[in-house]
Order: structure tokens, then sequence, then C-alpha cells
């Protein structure tokens, strides 16, 4: 059995810019800060929960505390609702990825789990915002870590719960940004990029790389090959 792991920012839903909106409004308004630096590959671990704790150690040179994490993922997920009452075109599925997940799902000797770097609340409201059906599925998110690869790997091992599996003959990820190929690489795991970050995904080493899922034929080929 292949496990195919999907992330969501990016990967299955538009949401990457709105997300980065929000999210920087939250911190600013929690931290008490009037600037956040939103080149996220500089921080150590590209996740809600990373991030937030390395801006406070950074910005304020102390470690952030539980209920201001709380407290960001509430503000968070308030911005992003009010956000889509205002447009939800910026919530919609990437081309294809609705048909990908029902394909993926009905497919024999196949599973699926989501690893995502966003906080699981809003994480589950982009996915039912963009219409992706998830009901069942196994999920890890940066509510459980606040490090990918760990998040990947929580992921893992709840889809071999849920499966009834020790382990799986292959695992594919389904990833949008640099760190999710480095994350792929140490975990020795295969990636196919998804998205606009297509190109430079290329060339930064992943094999196959595809602007949305409109091609699911192309992509299942590339996933046999």
């Amino acid at each position: 059995m292949k496990l195919f792991v999907f992330d969501i920012d990016g990967t299955l839903t538009e949401t990457t810019e709105i997300d980065a909106v929000c999210y920087v409004k939250a911190i600013k308004k929690v931290l008490n800060l009037k600037a956040v630096n939103t080149s996220w590959e500089t921080y150590t671990y590209a996740t809600h929960s990373g991030i937030a704790m390395e801006i406070s150690q950074r910005q304020r040179g102390s470690s952030i505390s539980g209920s201001e994490l709380k407290g960001i993922e509430k503000e968070f997920t308030s911005l992003l609702e009010f956000e889509s009452q205002r447009s939800i075109d910026m919530f919609a599925a990437i081309s294809g990825a609705r048909k990908a997940i029902e394909t993926f799902r009905k497919g024999e000797d196949q599973a699926i789990s989501f690893a995502t770097g966003g906080w699981e609340k809003p994480a589950r409201l982009k996915l039912r915002l963009g219409k992706i059906e998830i009901e069942g599925l196994p999920m890890a998110t940066a509510s459980d870590s606040p490090e990918r690869e760990e998040i990947m790997q929580i992921s893992l091992e709840r889809a071999k719960e849920q499966y009834g599996r020790d382990r799986f003959e292959e695992i594919v990820y389904f990833g949008d940004a640099p760190w999710d190929y480095h994350a792929t690489q140490n975990l020795n795991w295969k990636m196919i990029g998804i998205g606009k970050n297509s190109e430079k995904l290329k060339k930064l080493g992943v094999e196959s790389a595809f602007e949305d899922f409109k091609d699911i034929d192309s992509i299942i080929q590339t996933i046999n090959a």
C-alpha cells in the first residue's frame, strides 16, 4: 500500500496569501509587535507555532507562553472567518484538488493523510471553505508540533493506525514550498511539487512538479513510474 500525504496551503487550497496576511495581523496584535519578518524560509521551523515561538525569542527576548500561542491561533482563525465572508475566492481549492483527493481515496491499495504547518482548526476551516472533503482521514498539524518533520512523522503514524499497517511500500508527499522538499529529503520520502512554485521546486531538486492537479493522469503516471 502506498501513502499519499498532502500539505494544505498552496497545495490543496489557494490560501497562501490570505494565510500570511491574517497570521501576521494575529501575531502583531497578540504579541504587541509593530513589524514581523515575513521571509518564512529564514525561520528554523516554517510552521504557525514554530514561527510564533521564534518571533517571540527574536523580538521580545523571551519564550512565548501557551496562552499567547492559543491567543494567536484564535485571533488568526477569526480573521480567516472574517475574510472568507468578504471574499470566498481567496479560499478556493487548487484546480483539480478535489478530484485528486477523490481519485486517490477511491484507488485500491492507497492511503491518504495530511500534514500541514498550519494549526488544525484553521486548516480544517480552509479545507471546508475550499469544499475539499477529508472527513475520516488522518491529519497532523502545527497543533501537534512546531517541527515540520515531526508533523509529517505524526501524520505517518496516524495513517498506519488508520489503515492497519506497520509500514507503507512508498510515501509520496505533495507540497509547494522549499521547506517541504527539505523535509522529504530528510525523511527519505518522495515529493511531487504542486502549485505556483513548481518551477522553483524543480530547480531546487524536485524531480516532478505541477502547477495544479488538473492533469491527474500525468501525476499518477509520475507516481507509478
